[in-house]
């Protein structure tokens, strides 16, 4: 798969526009030279939206590509979903926070 990243030819007002007031970084490139993906993301969550440049379908490659590869993780841990009938398909990952896996805030099972 061949990702380039496309941001810097994008003007402030379409940065803007999607970021729609959030605190986070934003991303946009383009995939096999016929995928748009913007990638917003901060520190407790990754949202990729990916959309074929002349709205095909979006195929299970290209989606297992970006939960997989770019995002780094299993399609278990996103939620994945079309709004209505557009072809733009979303993946959402909520990022937990270190704590979570930290051994201070591990049960014990010998005591519940």
């Amino acid at each position: 798969m061949n990702l380039v990243d496309i941001t810097a030819k994008q003007s402030k007002d379409t940065i803007e526009l999607i970021k729609a007031g959030r605190d986070c970084t934003l991303k946009i490139y383009l995939l096999n030279d016929e995928y748009k993906v913007i990638h917003v993301y901060d520190s407790l969550q990754n949202r990729v939206s990916v959309s074929h440049l002349l709205f095909n379908k979006v195929p299970q490659v290209i989606i297992k590509y970006l939960i997989e590869d770019f995002l780094e993780t299993y399609v278990e841990n996103v939620y994945l979903f079309t709004l209505a009938d557009s072809p733009i398909v979303h993946i959402h990952q909520q990022v937990l926070d270190r704590y979570f896996y930290s051994e201070e805030n591990a049960h014990d099972a010998n005591k519940i």
